[in-house]
């Protein structure tokens, strides 16, 4: 930190002041975005092209010309004297923005536009934008408090006087970040830290010259410790400690920083509770279809007729719009019908016998649901806690016999107590829950999961994820 009192108060302050102009561009970059029309985004994007980038420009000079006033207090705070060199302040590098606004916002609404646009449950002109814009305002951030970073990093560089640049987290960073700040005063030119994907959208840290001597924080020493504990950790278990870099994407790090120290960072897992003495049973597909009947066989026979229409209404083809719809938190697409299905689900499965015992239930899922494809690390999930706020559809049976090569195969355990409805316990008719009738062995978990992953391997040529459920509608399971 640094040596006195009053240069980290205007450290802190500087801070706080660039993050505050951040968000006002991002204000203003709110407004400008409803200039794309998404229906057209070719004959629309020249003109927001033009005012965004003339926008980020002016907040560009704003925020270096706050880091050069910053500069200039602190060197008095720090050296008894402001005289210093002021470097980067006019190096906005406009093809480079040019590049990450055309990237994150016509790019973005393009591709939630595109032909996933049914299959996730967007409509709306007005809707596409809205999950657009997020993407582009953590560019915004990252480029306007670009600015400031690169005057402090290019003015460091040239002051002979200092020891290098550090990195000032916001207080509760990302294990990524905070692994960043346990290294100290090591960056000497913005290229060096760029090229370690130094800062990343809707990051909050700042920078800090270094004059004398670095002494870490009572927080910064937490992240210094955890960070070697979980190095440690990875040298013994895995015989190498490697973190992400732009080049290189392994980690065998940040992911036990997370577990380990979870109060810590804003990226970090659920605390795992205590390891149950009960281990879940594994189900074959007709040992699982056998508890199915058993379980919910007489309950399902007495589901109110219009409740058991509305739940094959979910069960037939409205799925994936009602899933949709819950998990993006729009229903104005949804028919009458969908949206009393949603209200008939939550019914039947409040009035639903639960989950009796412990068990693994599986599923398959698209791998990018959770951000791999076909060359990513699958440990790279592992400790990172996961919420669904639909409907779960799981196979009533521990192991799945096939999947589609953009597919992972989840493996969960389900604690006694869960919510959820098995409807494959009739054939087709009137009583049956399912459309298909027993066709997909399929037991439905109430909305609201939460979920994390303890081990992930390869079989038969299948990438399979372990995990748990933790949490339903915030209540503790297990």
């Amino acid at each position: 930190m640094a040596e006195t009192r009053l240069g980290a108060a205007l450290t802190d302050a500087h801070r706080i002041a660039q993050v505050q102009l951040s968000g006002e561009a991002v204000a203003a970059s709110r407004l400008l975005f409803s200039t794309l029309d998404p229906s057209d985004v070719p004959g629309t994007k020249a003109e927001w092209s033009a005012l965004q980038m003339t926008l980020m420009k002016y907040y560009d000079e704003k925020s270096a010309g706050l880091a050069a006033a910053y500069l200039s207090e602190y060197r008095s705070a720090e050296l008894g004297t402001s005289v210093g060199p002021v470097a980067g302040v006019d190096e906005f590098d406009a093809e480079r923005v040019a590049r990450s606004m055309d990237a994150m916002g016509p790019g973005k609404l393009v591709q939630y536009s595109g032909p996933d646009v049914d299959r996730m449950g967007v409509r709306s002109a007005a809707l596409v934008s809205d999950r657009a814009f997020p993407r582009l305002a953590g560019a915004v951030r990252r480029h306007v408090l670009g600015g400031g970073r690169r005057t402090l990093a290019e003015s460091a560089r040239r002051d002979k006087r200092a020891g290098g640049w550090r990195r000032v987290s916001d207080g509760k960073p990302c294990a990524f970040c905070a692994m960043l700040v346990t290294r100290g005063p090591v960056y000497f030119s913005e290229e060096t830290a760029l090229g370690m994907r130094k800062y990343h959208d809707d990051c909050g840290c700042g920078a800090e010259i270094v004059y004398g001597t670095w002494t870490p924080t009572k927080l910064e020493q937490q992240f210094i410790d955890a960070y070697d504990d979980a190095a440690d950790a990875a040298s013994a278990g895995e015989g190498i400690r490697v973190a992400p870099t732009a080049s290189d994407p392994r980690d065998t790090v940040l992911h036990r920083m997370r577990r380990n120290d979870a109060e810590l960072f804003s990226d970090s897992v659920i605390p795992k509770p205590e390891p149950s003495i009960v281990a879940a049973r594994t189900l074959t597909e007709d040992e699982g279809r056998a508890l199915g009947k058993r379980v919910w066989f007489d309950f399902a026979d007495n589901v109110e007729p219009v409740d058991a229409q509305m739940v094959r209404i979910y069960t037939g083809n409205s799925y994936g719009a009602i899933n949709g719809a819950l998990r993006e938190g729009d229903f104005a697409y949804l028919s009458p019908n969908q949206r009393e299905s949603i209200d008939a689900l939550d019914r039947v499965i409040d009035a639903a016998p639960r989950v009796p015992e412990k068990i693994t239930v599986s599923r398959a899922v698209g791998a990018d649901v959770f951000g791999l494809n076909k060359d990513s690390d699958l440990s790279t999930v592992l400790g990172v806690p996961f919420r669904d706020d639909a409907f779960v559809s799981t196979a009533l049976q521990s192991k799945l016999t096939y999947l589609e090569r953009n597919e992972v195969e989840l493996r969960l355990d389900v604690p006694a107590g869960t919510q959820g409805l098995y409807v494959s316990a009739h054939e087709r008719g009137d009583k049956s829950l399912a459309v298909f009738g027993p066709e997909e062995n399929e037991l439905i978990l109430g909305r609201g999961i939460e979920y994390e992953f303890d081990d992930a391997f390869v079989e038969d040529g299948k990438r399979v994820l372990v995990g748990r459920i933790l949490r339903q509608n915030g209540v503790t399971r297990g």
